[in-house]
């Protein structure tokens, strides 16, 4: 099955067969996550200026990772709706096909 959900190699979701996977074709979302992370760094940044030594720490920390891991979120439910996944090397088939192209379990 090859989709942005299930393992190209096993078929079923890893880390079961040990497989090294990536997604096809994702220059553009990495930098558009790169645009993203700069955007919020600066922005945190400057919104914790005013606040005094670890304040300034704490706050820059919190907004970071505040703001990030719904991007994040967003940006993973994006490839694996839309991209496909596939086998760069490692694991082992836990599932066979047979002639017709249908699985069968080991």
């Amino acid at each position: 099955m090859h989709d942005g959900k299930h393992c190209p190699v096993c078929g079923v979701r890893c880390p079961r067969c040990k497989a090294r996977l990536g997604y096809q074709r994702i220059g553009t979302v990495l930098l558009m996550l790169l645009a993203f992370l700069g955007a919020v760094l600066a922005g945190a940044f400057f919104i914790a200026l005013p606040f005094e030594r670890m304040q300034r720490l704490i706050v820059f920390v919190v907004i970071v990772l505040g703001t990030w891991v719904p991007i994040e979120l967003v940006f993973a439910k994006y490839l694996r709706e839309n991209k496909i996944l596939e086998h760069r090397s490692g694991g082992r088939p836990l599932v066979e096909k047979d002639s017709s192209g249908n699985a069968r379990a080991n």
